[in-house]
């Protein structure tokens, strides 16, 4: 290969272009003494230390233009919550780019600083100024490191080397609520008629109004069912069901009926009539076995629903078939949906997560003889299997899933892991996983797609969020965090448990009481 100067005359010293100022050709630069180099896009960043030239400064490969990004030259410590170009670094030794935000680390100040690369404004982010290894787990600003040096990042993740101090930390490098999300509406439990609740998992809506089913306290109460308003969340109906039917588990709909799974033993499915929310003909009570209908998908015609069982089932359900069912079922002639399929899975999977495209279903459930996350393949019109993944990997791997979302050719995956997976639908191949923050999204709930965006409902004590990530390539764009709904003195809103999204809104189910 050929190799040739990108920046620098040979010289030491400061110099943009031979120029005073910012905007020369980076190949009459001086450099002085570079110690880092960092390729992203078509910019190179560096950073140099010597004598009185402790800068960072970026090459534009298209332009070949060098400038200044941070640093008047001279040592110092100043300069954080201003210019970045007025600031005085000491020996900035790495750097590391997410985003619009540079990392420098400022070696001999003991702390990492970090260029917004749109406002010019540099602040210090992590280390006390002071040298040492304390303050794990803290605020990262309070905490002390000792020279650092090189910098990585990896998502969200920022690891830091540590020369003196002879170890390698990590920091979550977002501390609080982006400006990418903002919640405009909220209903407690006893605003909306259903007092104390286990959370509102079966959640969905037609398009006009939102469903959604909650469980109530005591568990062995009959769970509740609510019609809402998209615009303000008001409560156009509420209704209790039954003795007998609890814990709705699941929702799904086909713009005309809404269809709602218990987790029961048998599994029931009750249905009801839009937008008027009115019951269609009696409950459907399963077969023996057919326990815990914990998740489904539906289309035009059809809805489908998977069983919390071993081994795992799916029931298909036709939506407006009023002949009776089978023999088996023995029910009145005012059955308005029947079952016209069933399929058990070839291994012991208990069922927790569904979607679906056109032609196909997606399960996802345990796999008990490896304690693994398996995604079944599952053709619509006869429910036999086309394929299946294990979240099983060197460097990754999910027991128990919890959601599953898909956008174009791709699912995503997620479950009681900080990771969610990328899968590419043709042949169940892994594309990619997103590793989000270790105690404090590590319990993943549910997720929800606009095509563009991926957001992933966290479920840990005390530090509960929904997640945005870029859905072409995972990348972290933010996060909401809850607070303030709980009425039994709790300080966290419960797991968001439940989402779907509408004309640029997203609608988060709640297990706060």
């Amino acid at each position: 290969g050929l190799l040739y100067t990108v920046a620098g005359s040979g010289s030491a010293g400061f110099l943009n272009g031979g120029y005073s100022g910012t905007g020369g050709p980076a190949s009459r630069a001086r450099l002085a003494a570079p110690r880092a180099v960092l390729l992203f896009g078509s910019a190179l960043y560096d950073a140099e230390v010597q004598d009185n030239n402790h800068r960072v400064r970026v090459v534009d490969l298209d332009s070949e233009i060098i400038s200044t990004l941070a640093g008047q030259g001279p040592a110092g410590s100043t300069g954080d919550g201003a210019a970045a170009l007025s600031a005085l670094l000491n020996f900035p030794y790495g750097v590391a780019r997410r985003l619009d935000h540079l990392y420098v680390a400022d070696m001999l100040n003991q702390k990492v600083r970090c260029i917004d690369l749109v406002s010019g404004v540099i602040e210090q982010v992590i280390g006390s100024g002071l040298a040492g290894s304390s303050g794990d787990f803290g605020p990262s600003t309070s905490a002390q490191v000792n020279t650092p040096a090189a910098l990585s990042i990896r998502g969200s993740r920022l690891w830091i080397s540590e020369q003196q101090g002879h170890i390698i930390r990590q920091v979550l490098l977002e501390d609080k609520p982006s400006g990418f999300m903002s919640r405009v509406a909220r209903k407690r439990g006893s605003e909306i008629g259903v007092g104390t609740t286990y959370g509102f998992q079966a959640f969905t809506t037609d398009g006009h109004f939102g469903y959604a089913g909650s469980a109530t306290n005591p568990p062995i109460s009959p769970g509740k069912l609510v019609q809402f308003s998209l615009s303000d969340l008001s409560i156009i109906k509420l209704v209790t069901l039954a003795g007998g039917e609890l814990t709705p588990r699941i929702a799904v709909t086909n713009g005309e009926y809404v269809l709602f799974g218990l987790h029961t033993s048998p599994g029931k499915i009750l249905q009801f009539k839009v937008p008027s929310f009115t019951k269609v003909g009696p409950t459907l009570t399963l077969l023996q076995g057919e326990d815990f209908v914990d998740c489904g998908s539906s289309d035009a015609d059809y809805a489908f629903f998977g069983l919390h069982t071993n081994p795992a089932a799916i029931v298909k359900l036709n939506f407006n078939d009023v002949r009776q069912l089978s023999a088996a079922y023995d029910p009145p002639d005012s059955e308005h949906f029947s079952v016209v399929g069933r399929s058990r899975l070839t291994a012991s999977r208990l069922l927790s997560a569904m979607t679906a495209d056109a032609e196909h279903l997606y399960a996802a459930g345990q796999e008990l003889s490896s304690n693994t996350a398996v995604v079944v393949k599952v053709r619509k019109s006869d429910l036999q299997e086309a394929g299946q993944f294990r979240a099983a990997r060197a460097w990754w791997s999910m027991a128990l899933p919890t959601a599953l979302a898909i956008s174009g050719r791709h699912l995503f995956l997620a479950g009681q892991s900080r990771f969610v997976a990328k899968i590419r639908t043709a042949d169940l191949r892994l594309v990619g996983t997103a590793e989000l923050f270790e105690g404090v999204e590590d319990v993943l709930k549910s997720l929800a797609n606009d095509g563009a965006d991926l957001f992933a409902g966290a479920a840990v004590s005390g530090s509960q969020r929904v997640v945005r990530l870029r859905a072409s390539d995972l990348q972290r764009r933010g996060f909401l965090a809850f607070d303030g709904l709980s009425e039994n003195g709790a300080t966290d809103d419960g797991h968001s448990a439940g989402l779907f999204l509408h004309r640029g809104k997203l609608f988060s189910g709640h297990s706060t009481q």
